[in-house]
């Protein structure tokens, strides 16, 4: 019930933000679903998890969801036991399990969305992940960007990006630090280590 009581609130959120805009907002990057709309026939939606959530965000649009699970139930139609990030597409009536991408580490948890839209982070434990979000939503393979690791053992489990996308900032629990990333360089770079500042 927690699982599907997060996706709940998560969808609330996001077509109250597209209905208070009057409008969708998308960017060049972003495949922005044509059937979305904001409309909904009831006020609560359930999703069913083929695992256990950690997060879930809503794209700019409110047309799709990203759910972080931790760990997925065996399925043949997953063929993984692992983590990884759930897409699923808002079609104007039903939440629908679109893909399921494997995570390696397979502990995923917190996410954040860059503001244009294009990059998703997702903090695993032992790195932080970048993810192509047109990739996500199109069904392309290998959305992963790439990975940076900023300790042995750094425990990350949240991240949270600047309001004009310049820094990404990682909550490292485990070394009882805040590591701050210049994500504008790292996106250049290819996600190097070299795109780590400091630490708080």
């Amino acid at each position: 019930m927690r699982r599907i009581g997060l996706l709940r609130v998560v969808l609330c959120i996001a077509v109250c933000a597209a209905l208070s805009t009057g409008q969708r907002q998308s960017s060049p990057g972003h495949l922005a679903a044509a059937a979305c709309h904001p409309n909904i026939p009831a006020d609560i939606v359930r999703a069913h998890m083929p695992g256990h959530p950690f997060e879930a965000i809503a794209s700019p649009d409110g047309c799709w969801i990203f759910a972080s699970l931790v760990s997925l139930n065996p399925r043949p139609v997953i063929g993984t036991t692992g983590g990884g990030i759930g897409v699923l597409q808002w079609t104007g009536a039903q939440l629908v399990l679109k893909r399921v991408v494997p995570l390696s580490p397979p502990r995923p948890a917190g996410m954040a969305l860059s503001h244009d839209g294009r990059l998703l982070a997702v903090a695993d434990g032992r790195f932080v992940h970048f993810l192509d979000v047109g990739r996500l939503v199109s069904g392309a393979a290998d959305p992963q960007l790439g990975s940076i690791r900023d300790a042995e053992a750094p425990g990350s489990v949240y991240v949270a990006i600047s309001g004009d996308d310049r820094t990404l900032f990682v909550s490292d629990e485990e070394v009882s630090a805040v590591t701050v990333i210049d994500l504008q360089r790292a996106r250049r770079t290819g996600f190097r280590q070299g795109a780590i500042i400091g630490n708080i």
